[in-house]
């Protein structure tokens, strides 16, 4: 694991390497073998300008309905949060969008999706997870460094040595700028080879290694880690409007401090294997509502359960009490004619 960070601090692949997708000669193939190997993929020139100038004319009204109060800006989602706006930190804010902000010309880009079908990274059943923006105002300062969601297994390297990349992605983020990227607007940066070594966790001194001139290097990233660093060489592609960015939910990011006096407008669709629940965006438990921690273990348990609602169950509910016990085992034919 540790060679393999070092291994891509020293890839051009991972440090510098792109995609035109205009380009006659792109091949999705090597672009899924370097997401699959840096976890982190830029694309040049994937969506058509004249469609993301619409999109982006319809973002903004939206953004705007919200800020003048033609929208409320209270509401839910369809994971169960009470929320759909909130704020992430002080001058960034994250919008989760209705489903018609999720146009196919955006979340089915035939370039990006000959990509992500691969069975190295989601496979044919992958779905989207989830559609929003992180918006950052003028003065915003950079965001912590942090991954979108834990390890799948975290303690899956102490018990058996997995870790890494030995795992291939569960989730992976598109992002692209609703502008053009500067240095000033805080580019989103990333912290290459940081997914070789994300689920180690403990002091680096207990870690067992095969060459022991490798310490250095593994302390360096324990110590980062635990202050908030990147300690190693860190990537900042700047996007062009039209650009987008792949990465994988395992490598360290941030976003960069806005300088710019622009209201910094980033799109992000997250496409995951079928399923992957991100615990980050659903309705917390609030223990503190329930009459003892059985309650709340209850709802823990069955809040995304499979569960019928029939069309009509409540005029029925008095009617069925009514029958006698032993009427089930009378019933001839199951279905009632109506069905």
């Amino acid at each position: 694991f540790v060679r393999g960070a070092i291994d891509a601090l020293h890839d051009e692949d991972c440090m510098s390497g792109e995609f035109d997708v205009s380009n006659a000669a792109f091949n999705a193939d090597s672009a899924a073998r370097v997401l699959q190997k840096c976890k982190v993929l830029v694309l040049r020139n994937v969506l058509d300008k004249t469609f993301l100038n619409e999109y982006r004319d319809d973002f903004a009204d939206f953004i705007m309905a919200i800020h003048n109060g033609t929208v409320a800006a209270t509401g839910t989602t369809t994971n169960n949060e009470n929320y759909f706006l909130h704020q992430i930190a002080h001058k960034r804010w994250e919008v989760v969008l209705p489903r018609t902000f999720a146009h196919e010309d955006l979340i089915m880009d035939q370039d990006v999706m000959n990509i992500l079908l691969k069975r190295n990274i989601l496979g044919h059943r992958m779905v989207l997870h989830s559609l929003g923006a992180a918006l950052a105002e003028p003065g915003a300062e950079a965001q912590t460094w942090h991954n979108d969601d834990d390890y799948l297994f975290n303690d899956l390297f102490g018990i058996s040595g997995i870790g890494g990349h030995d795992l291939p992605s569960y989730a992976v983020t598109m992002m692209l700028p609703l502008l053009n990227m500067t240095s000033d607007h805080g580019p989103t940066e990333f912290c290459i080879g940081s997914s070789y070594l994300f689920p180690l966790d403990g002091h680096s001194d207990f870690i067992p290694l095969k060459d022991e001139s490798l310490r250095p290097v593994l302390k360096s990233f324990m110590l980062g880690s635990r202050i908030n660093l990147c300690p190693w060489k860190r990537r900042i592609p700047q996007l062009r409007f039209g650009d987008v960015v792949l990465f994988d939910y395992q490598i360290l990011h941030r976003g960069g401090a806005n300088n710019s006096p622009d209201l910094r407008s980033i799109m992000y669709m997250t496409f995951a294997r079928e399923w992957y629940k991100d615990k980050n965006f659903r309705k917390p438990i609030d223990y503190y509502n329930y009459i003892s921690e059985w309650d709340a273990l209850y709802y823990q348990l069955t809040r995304s359960t499979r569960f019928a609602v029939p069309d009509d169950d409540e005029e029925h509910d008095e009617s069925r009490r009514q029958k006698p016990l032993d009427s089930l085992e009378s019933i001839e034919q199951f279905l009632p004619p109506r069905y």
